[in-house]
């Protein structure tokens, strides 16, 4: 039996965004303001998602999220939360859903690329991601780090 999440918010799909992903915790708020700052410098939208588990629906989230909500807010974005029993399969989806030019999520104090990221990035190898750790770090992660380059065929031209 599959479960879909429910999908609310979604407005604006032809603008270029910043997507900005935070989970259920207050300190996502370093996630948001760096987003917005992103969003700024290149003249675009931003969005605020926040995938929950589906066991979670219907549940109070407290007051972590309200006060997330409230930073988007604060920033002219939209805040969406969904729940799905699969993040990188609901976040996937939000990122196709939307015009999407850079995704800005959370890491933890050890590791820069957790296996989310690297899962996520499998499927969206094109897409800049700024990873902000919990002491304000930013590590930007590159279309080019996850882009094959070509062989070059002696005596061929490249292609233009």
């Amino acid at each position: 039996m599959s479960r879909k999440a429910t999908m609310h918010h979604i407005e604006d799909l032809g603008k270029p965004v910043i997507i900005v992903a935070v989970t259920d915790q207050a300190s996502c708020d370093r996630l948001i303001r760096e987003g917005a700052r992103r969003a700024e410098a290149k003249g675009v939208g931003m969005k605020v998602v926040s995938i929950q588990p589906f066991a979670l629906h219907g549940y109070d989230l407290g007051l972590n999220l309200d006060y997330l909500y409230g930073i988007a807010k604060e920033h002219n974005a939209e805040m969406s939360v969904f729940y799905h029993d699969d993040p990188l399969l609901m976040l996937g989806a939000y990122l196709q859903r939307n015009q999407t030019v850079e995704l800005v999520a959370g890491t933890a104090p050890n590791d820069c690329e957790g296996q989310f990221i690297r899962e996520l990035r499998r499927s969206f190898p094109k897409l800049p991601v700024c990873l902000v750790n919990p002491d304000g770090l930013l590590f930007e992660l590159t279309p080019m780090a996850y882009v094959r380059r070509r062989r070059r065929i002696p005596g061929m031209r490249p292609a233009e």
